[in-house]
């Protein structure tokens, strides 16, 4: 993940950079963008932030390989039939 400031414009843009995954995160990829909004959100030069995935993805969302787990253990994972 790339963050790249433009103070003059005041455009801060962060770049998701795993088009192998289309641009999935994982957990130390969600920490990363949040510790940059955190720093852009204190810095009053910035007004505008633009949020962009390369290789023509946005962003396909969670990495489910690595997902299990992440909202706490004990997370109910008995099937349920409709």
């Amino acid at each position: 993940m790339l963050m790249e400031r433009e103070p003059e414009s005041g455009i801060a843009r962060i770049t998701i950079n795993n088009a192998q995954r289309r641009n999935s995160y994982d957990p130390p990829m969600r920490d990363q963008l949040a510790a940059y909004l955190d720093e852009l959100a204190d810095d009053d030069d910035t007004k505008v932030v633009l949020l962009r995935g390369t290789g023509g993805y946005f962003s396909s969302g969670a990495d489910m390989r690595n997902a299990y787990g992440w909202y706490g253990e004990g997370t109910d994972q008995t099937p349920h039939s409709n």
